[in-house]
């Protein structure tokens, strides 16, 4: 094998903090680091983990502990810019204490074991630091810099503050929480305001020396630990979102999930050539193959990662691609068509958005939009809390049933006027596409839309276990008074409905709040990113459609159960609207 080195940089006590204040389980936050550190274990012949994330993560120490053997012969290797481990530790002992953020100055109080050798790094993190930080006063306008729209209401008075930040630290470890405590100190203003920005800035520093340092990738485009800022270009580096789909589609999931170490350094040739094939580097006994031309008129927009599998899933011919100065991962594919008037096919482009909320929502389709310039309309499929109205046979929603968005659009409950003391709320989004909700019609008269569901998420189950659906056990919807008031749900099969959907950038797991949502909206789905979506598609003179498969009802008992499968109905349902859509 070729020489390859991948940097480990997602095992870190930050972005698994941030995993978990988005809802995610330890258990899946965990499968995740898993199964990308075992993708670069066969891509790689060396893997390169900070030593900061093995005292400071418990997610990247279960990680290291179930690869022994790799760590052993060297494949896996802790690094630092200190020449020893116990010096690193020291030396974090100083830049730490008891105001530090996330517990982080606990992390070195214990000496910990590691079989794992250590690679001192080259270069000085503390002067690298303190230049990216420097050189944004280097720019235009900070201010543009940190709020280019004017949102902020920033002053001349931050970047006054913003300079003396470096020096002030002293013997501070050079990171967010550190850098937000002592700015805090010198400028009236709010630094929470600012502090996804300084975030980005000093996380994306680290990741960058590193990689240069030591010559190495990263694994790009997770999910549940994705990186909020651009990683930088590095022919080593991969997507993790692609590997996942072409090992899912082979049926090699398993091999990457369930083989002992040993198995997995056997087979890391076959997941190697597998990986690389998913990032368009795929060879056959003739030579290198042709790219297809593609014409996507449609996006395909998702969020979590079983919803870009389950859509991808259902394409045919399908292609990664990326495109300069976009940070997004792209498949392209085609949808066949079930219509006499149009094309046999349609092509379309389907993206994982990096985070949730609806800001990012309208990020990822304005880039869509211009990496992309044939796409016509954009479709948000994924899952959704569900508003069951118990008793209304055209409302009372359970898991697993899906929602198209109807011409009334979306409800942006965060879009409000307030007035003498109240808060009411104004005018929803644009109707969607009517080329779109055409499409919808033609499907429902000429098929059952249960069977059709059904039908396709065994399709996608055959493929992937992890698409079926749960227990009829597990279908539980509380009142306000978190009292049951059905259990089992209300169907064998899931079903499909029209609606309005509620949209806002808060995650609702309040049945009182889920219930007043709907009493002002008549919403049959909440949730945070459809909002962004239409907006951005409208701004660009562009229709758009939500699909969404409910997965929760907005309380306390949500969790991930019943997502691959409500991601799953929810993509089938999107493909089949678009086998009818007509030119």
């Amino acid at each position: 094998m070729t020489e390859r080195a991948i940097y480990i940089h997602f095992m870190d006590a930050y972005h698994a903090n941030r995993a978990r204040q988005n809802s995610h389980s330890r258990a899946s936050i965990v499968e995740e680091a898993r199964r990308a550190f075992r993708m670069a274990l066969s891509v790689s012949t060396r893997v390169y983990v900070p030593a900061s994330s093995f005292f400071e993560s418990e997610v990247a120490r279960v990680v290291l502990s179930e690869h022994e053997t790799a760590a052993a012969v060297g494949h896996v290797r802790l690094t630092a810019g200190d020449p020893t481990l116990e010096e690193h530790r020291a030396g974090k002992l100083v830049q730490y204490d008891v105001g530090s953020p996330l517990g982080l100055g606990e992390a070195y109080l214990s000496r910990l074991d590691s079989e794992v050798a250590y690679q001192a790094r080259p270069g000085r993190m503390r002067a690298h630091l303190e230049r990216r930080w420097w050189e944004r006063l280097r720019t235009d306008d900070l201010l543009k810099d940190i709020d280019p729209f004017g949102h902020l209401e920033l002053d001349g008075s931050l970047a006054v503050a913003w300079e003396q930040v470096p020096t002030e630290m002293g013997a501070l470890a050079f990171v967010p929480g550190h850098a937000e405590r002592v700015l805090a100190h010198m400028w009236r203003g709010d630094t929470a305001r600012i502090r996804s920005y300084m975030s980005k800035l000093i996380e994306s520093s680290y990741v960058e020396l590193y990689m240069d340092a030591l010559g190495a990738g990263v694994v790009r485009d997770l999910v549940r630990l994705e990186s909020p800022f651009p990683l930088p270009t590095h022919p080593d580096s991969f997507s993790y979102s692609l590997a996942l789909q072409a090992l899912a589609r082979r049926g090699e999931l398993r091999m990457l999930d369930a083989a002992t170490e040993g198995e997995l350094l056997a087979g890391r040739d076959r997941l190697r050539l597998l990986i690389e094939e998913s990032q368009g580097s795929r060879r056959t006994r003739v030579g290198q193959v042709a790219r297809v031309r593609y014409r996507p008129t449609v996006g395909i927009v998702t969020i979590l990662e079983e919803e870009f599998q389950a859509v991808v899933g259902l394409l045919h011919d399908t292609q990664p691609r990326s495109v300069r100065n976009d940070p997004h991962a792209y498949m392209l594919g085609r949808v066949r068509t079930a219509t006499l008037d149009g094309p046999d096919s349609w092509d379309v482009v389907v993206v994982k958005q990096l985070r949730m909320t609806n800001p990012s929502s309208a990020t990822t389709t304005t880039l869509l939009l211009r990496s992309f310039s044939t796409v016509r309309d954009v479709v948000l499929v994924g899952i959704g809390g569900g508003v069951p109205r118990p008793g209304s046979v055209d409302k009372d929603i359970a898991l697993g049933d899906v929602v198209v968005s109807d011409r009334s659009g979306i409800f942006h409950y965060d879009h409000v006027t307030a007035r003498d003391g109240t808060k009411s709320p104004r005018a929803s989004s644009v109707s969607p596409s009517p080329r779109l909700l055409g499409g919808l019609d033609r499907m429902t008269m000429a098929r059952d839309p249960t069977a059709e569901i059904a039908k396709g998420v065994e399709r996608l189950r055959t493929r992937d276990s992890r698409f079926t659906r749960p227990s009829r056990d597990t279908d539980v919807l509380r009142n306000a008074s978190r009292r049951v008031i059905r259990r089992g749900g209300n169907a064998t099969a899931p079903r499909l409905f029209r609606g309005i959907l509620a949209s806002g950038n808060m995650l609702v797991r309040d049945p009182e709040v889920r219930d007043r949502l709907a009493e002002e909206s008549g919403a049959l789905v909440i949730d945070m990113e459809s909002a962004g979506v239409a907006e951005a598609a409208w701004t660009h003179s562009r229709q758009y459609l939500v699909v969404r498969g409910i997965s929760d009802y907005c309380d306390a008992t949500k969790n991930d159960l019943w997502h691959w499968y409500a991601a799953g109905t929810a993509a089938v349902a999107a493909v089949s609207i678009l086998e009818f859509v007509t030119n």
